[in-house]
């Protein structure tokens, strides 16, 4: 196995050594593992195909899925280093899962590769806002990436992102009030949101059912129930790393 270069990853005010990932490590073999989307593990679609079902490989079967052929994004092959994406066309491409609890016990831990290809303003890339309730929602905006926590107020976060590329961002709601933001494997701020739950829900991939379609190219979608650890936290981006070359 090639080995994998070490970096130094922040940790709040901290820094510890990078993790590589060892061989045959995978998601799931951290606990709390709720969704993993992977565009690599799609099967049976040629290029250009549209997505119907983009299944949820956690094993909680929470399924991404569209039943309308409109709103169906398409499988696009050999797009990040020699591996596949799901796009969506800005218009109406949405997928949406099951009901379930994004972050149980106001933690939990979320991983993405995502291409931005919008110029618009903000679009909505992750959601569960239906607008009422508790729900939380990741939108890209020109200038950087937001992360949106309601509860009949926005606590939001706007960070640089490049939309010339793919990013991995990684979301750890690391306390009742605190939200780590990470870009590419190295920490940009914690933030603070409101002391909430947020409802379980439905969550639209690629878009908002509200009506904000996101324009861009999905890689990968991770969502832990619990607030992983910085080792966990780094031999997740690691692996992910080994297989995109982010960064």
């Amino acid at each position: 196995m090639p080995e994998i270069p070490r970096y130094n990853i922040l940790r709040s005010i901290s820094s510890t050594a990078y993790v590589a990932a060892p061989q045959g490590f995978n998601p799931s073999s951290i606990a709390g593992l709720k969704l993993w989307l992977d565009a690599s593990q799609i099967t049976g679609l040629n290029d250009g195909d549209a997505v119907g079902t983009w299944a949820d490989l956690s094993g909680n079967g929470n399924d991404a899925t569209q039943a309308t052929g409109s709103k169906k994004p398409t499988f696009e092959t050999n797009e990040l280093n020699g591996r596949p994406v799901v796009r969506f066309d800005g218009v109406d491409d949405i997928l949406q899962t099951p009901i379930f609890g994004q972050f149980p016990s106001k933690r939990g831990t979320l991983f993405l590769v995502y291409k931005a290809t919008f110029g618009a303003s903000y679009k909505s890339v992750l959601n569960t806002i239906t607008g009422a309730g508790v729900g939380f929602q990741l939108e890209m905006v020109k200038s950087g990436v937001k992360y949106k926590w309601y509860d009949g107020v926005a606590d939001g976060l706007a960070a640089v992102f490049d939309p010339a590329g793919f990013d991995l961002q990684t979301i750890n709601r690391t306390g009742n009030t605190a939200m780590d933001f990470r870009r590419n494997g190295t920490l940009e701020v914690v933030f603070t949101v409101t002391d909430n739950q947020p409802d379980a829900r439905v969550m639209d991939v690629g878009a908002s059912a509200l009506g904000s379609y996101a324009s861009g190219d999905m890689a990968l979608v991770l969502m832990y129930e619990g607030s992983l650890s910085a080792g966990d936290v780094s031999l997740v981006e690691s692996w992910i790393n080994a297989r995109y070359l982010l960064f």
